[in-house]
């Protein structure tokens, strides 16, 4: 029940974040010039007051969403638990490098579901 609750609680916060939330504040890392560069897709800061998450962060999101719900269901089995810690090992590893070196507001965001990702890791233990 409580693996529901956080998953429930990480997968509504990410949606609201990453899709509705608007903000005059764009943090950067100096690298945004260079992404920028990348594609429409990968614009996340106008300069005006609104959602600075890219097309690229928001895809990342929904997938995101999809893998916390396929491992809230196998997380229920024994078997997979050794596959699902590393793979959320290796999955978080990678979206906060990816966050941290490309939107330092998408990086701000997911930090707090951290701690959420630190409750599954104990439970795969």
């Amino acid at each position: 029940m409580i693996e529901f609750l956080v998953f429930l609680f990480q997968s509504i916060y990410l949606i609201y974040m990453f899709f509705f939330f608007k903000t005059q504040f764009s943090y950067s890392n100096g690298l945004d010039t260079t992404i920028n560069r990348l594609g429409v897709f990968f614009v996340h800061d106008t300069g005006s007051i609104e959602n600075k998450i890219c097309g690229f962060g928001k895809v990342m999101a929904v997938i995101t969403v999809c893998l916390w719900s396929v491992r809230l269901y196998l997380i229920q089995g024994p078997e997979f638990k050794g596959v699902l810690l590393k793979g959320t090992l290796v999955f978080d590893s990678i979206c906060v490098l990816l966050a941290g070196l490309m939107n330092l507001n998408a990086f701000i965001y997911i930090v707090p579901l951290m701690f959420g990702e630190l409750y599954f890791v104990k439970q795969l233990l």
